[in-house]
């Protein structure tokens, strides 16, 4: 009972925050975002992070920005578990460990998928925090895409085209460049007109 009525408390809290900060009263918000976080409400700690990362009501804090992430992540918060790997990858407020950024993209994909997956597949591709494995890169892009996330079609469009950690199919490729480009992906219209005539 208690930590029911310490999560409906946290709730109410922040829903109290989003209305004042969506009427820009982001300086009377903000007591309500940080009870909110007080109270154990994951949301609350992603958002007060953002808030110390734009300097909205706050001073910008690297270092608070931060913690606020590391305490909504281990509330199993997605925003904050996005944030806190972003955070390590380029040492925002911490030393930056691209290992530990890697875990940490692993995780919020686990919890959320879709842009995460792509981040996982990022790292796979690039070699962030991880060995290079183009066809783990390939299968996670593939797993954003089908959620409807526009860069990873681009990717998976792209390493159809080119072969990369999957088998070449042009076919796919199109596919996967025109849903980029439904999407609004800038790069995807170019490149469905050039598809398979060489490298880029």
């Amino acid at each position: 009972m208690g930590s029911r009525a310490r999560s409906d408390r946290g709730r109410y809290a922040y829903r109290v925050a989003l209305r004042l900060a969506r009427a820009t009263r982001y300086r009377d918000a903000l007591p309500w975002l940080e009870r909110a976080a007080r109270e154990g409400y994951g949301p609350a700690w992603a958002a007060l992070a953002s808030w110390y990362v734009h300097g909205r009501a706050v001073r910008r804090d690297r270092r608070r920005a931060f913690e606020c992430f590391r305490k909504g992540a281990a509330l199993g918060n997605n925003d904050a578990l996005g944030g806190l790997a972003r955070c390590y990858e380029l040492g925002y407020g911490t030393r930056r460990d691209l290992r530990r950024a890697f875990r940490g993209w692993r995780r919020a994909a686990a919890h959320a998928g879709r842009e995460y997956s792509g981040e996982v597949a990022r790292c796979h591709y690039w070699g962030i925090g991880t060995p290079v494995d183009l066809g783990a890169a390939y299968r996670n892009f593939l797993r954003a895409a089908k959620r409807g996330n526009v860069e990873s079609q681009y990717e998976v469009a792209r390493m159809r085209e080119l072969g990369e950690g999957v088998g070449r199919h042009l076919g796919l490729a199109k596919h996967w460049f025109t849903r980029a480009a439904r999407g609004g992906h800038d790069r995807a219209r170019p490149a469905l007109r050039t598809l398979g005539q060489g490298r880029r």
